[in-house]
């Protein structure tokens, strides 16, 4: 399956690539559990209900999502979307996944995701290559697990090799962990040096350094500008062992979890020390 990133330098397409573009496609996207349509009790989404859609090949699936959930009554935001196994991203289009007629989306709210305790499932994604599904352990470094996944099926070639996901490019202080990832995701993997301007990175997401004051520990997290801080602090309580009134401090400010990213200011790359409640603040 090819990702959704353009290939570097032109692309030249004869006519029968553009005939391929232009096919309509049918997908059927399929509900995976019973669920309350909402709070009034308006309906019901039952397991296995599917609608039906035809589609341009070459289209984002983006729109198909937004209907689909308008159709059934779902909300966007908390549903997640999986093509054979995967995460489907907005900017996927049938033609790039390599789908094929009457093939089956599955739908459901985000929080019945099942997830391990100790490994995730993700899928590495490489340019015109099948998708390549790897377990990781959540805690262990992320790059060198997915780094011997793709040397084990004999995708790893020569050079460099840059890991991204949700836009940003990932380094051995990355974990699962720290990173939210859920069985499915997507992690794109680019065969190219590194200095190739060809890697454009637009980032969702910024990514912060927590460190534990007593060790000198420190784990990476990747949140957007919108979320509060409240996530990172549970998430690496729940990591580190520590206390629920454990401090987090950038510079000589105390962070506070009832506040997002952008209304702390901080910044990619910022770090931010973990405090137990042992230590006089």
């Amino acid at each position: 399956m090819g990702d959704s990133f353009a290939e570097s330098g032109p692309v030249w397409r004869n006519e029968e690539d553009e005939e391929e573009k232009s096919k309509k496609i049918r997908i059927r996207v399929k509900w995976s559990k019973d669920e309350d349509l909402d709070d009034q009790g308006e309906g019901k989404k039952k397991e296995g209900e599917e609608v039906h859609f035809n589609v341009d090949n070459d289209i984002p699936l983006r729109w198909l999502m937004i209907r689909y959930c308008d159709t059934v009554g779902a909300d966007f935001d908390r549903t997640r979307f999986e093509f054979k196994g995967a995460c489907l991203r907005e900017t996927d289009t049938p033609l790039h996944l390599s789908m094929l007629p009457s093939e089956v989306i599955c739908a459901y709210t985000f929080h019945f995701v099942r997830r391990s305790v100790n490994y995730a499932t993700i899928c590495i994604r490489v340019h015109r290559e099948k998708d390549t599904f790897l377990r990781v352990r959540r805690t262990a470094p992320l790059r060198p697990q997915l780094i011997r996944g793709l040397s084990d099926v004999g995708l790893l070639e020569e050079g460099s090799v840059c890991f991204v996901f949700t836009g940003t490019r990932l380094n051995d202080d990355y974990t699962a962990d720290g990173l939210d990832i859920e069985d499915g995701d997507i992690i794109d993997a680019f065969n190219f040096d590194e200095s190739s301007s060809s890697l454009s990175i637009i980032k969702s997401r910024i990514a912060l350094k927590v460190i534990n004051d007593e060790t000198s520990k420190h784990l990476m997290f990747q949140l957007k500008r919108s979320t509060h801080l409240s996530v990172l602090m549970n998430k690496y309580r729940k990591m580190e062992g520590l206390d629920e009134n454990a401090a987090f401090f950038h510079g000589e400010r105390r962070l506070m979890g009832s506040k997002t990213v952008e209304e702390e200011k901080l910044e990619d790359g910022d770090e931010i020390v973990a405090i137990s409640v042992d230590y006089e603040l």
